[in-house]
């Protein structure tokens, strides 16, 4: 059997992707609108907003219920945000020891080998 991804999801928090053009200050707006006060930008996409625990799908309800404003809403997976970061991070480093490769003496270029294998070593899913 085939094995499946298991989100890990947090407490109270949902993500907004609002469409192309909205920006900050008309997300903010909407959300309060909505009576969600506590809005941060979300460094993966779109917004976090704050629920109170156990209200994720009502609020969920309702910001999809404006489709011309949001693109999509989804409860806030932070296993798949983890994964996401680490997986920006590992391409910028080997963007950085591509752009050396070859120019860079032998030790230095291990030790950014090793450096990338031990960011990778070092990861764990949250739980």
């Amino acid at each position: 059997m085939k094995e499946k991804y298991i989100p890990v999801y947090s407490e109270g928090e949902i993500i907004v992707k609002f469409k192309d053009g909205l920006g900050e200050e008309f997300a903010k707006d909407f959300a309060r609108q909505l009576g969600y006060e506590n809005l941060e930008k979300n460094f993966v996409i779109g917004y976090t907003i704050k629920t109170k625990k156990g209200e994720e799908e009502k609020a969920i309800k309702k910001f999809i219920g404006y489709s011309e404003f949001v693109e999509f809403v989804e409860r806030r997976d932070i296993k798949y945000e983890k994964r996401l970061e680490l997986s920006q991070t590992l391409q910028e480093e080997v963007r950085e020891i591509e752009d050396v490769c070859c120019e860079v003496a032998d030790k230095k270029f291990k030790k950014n080998l090793e450096k990338l294998i031990k960011k990778i070593k070092n990861y764990h899913d949250p739980d």
